[in-house]
């Protein structure tokens, strides 16, 4: 039991380490995502403002 402990510890970590890497992608993958709607909407209203005159 007393050598299990580390080994716990050390994968726990791991699983720390990975998680936060996870949680960073998705952060960049959200922010990215939200620029190309915004992007989408310029256009969008660039091409209903050729449209309308």
């Amino acid at each position: 039991m007393v050598y299990t402990a580390p080994a716990i510890m050390m994968s726990q970590k791991r699983e720390g380490e990975v998680d936060r890497y996870r949680a960073e992608i998705a952060s960049n993958v959200n922010v990215k995502s939200d620029l190309e709607m915004y992007a989408l909407h310029d256009k969008i209203d660039y091409l209903e403002g050729d449209i309308v005159t």
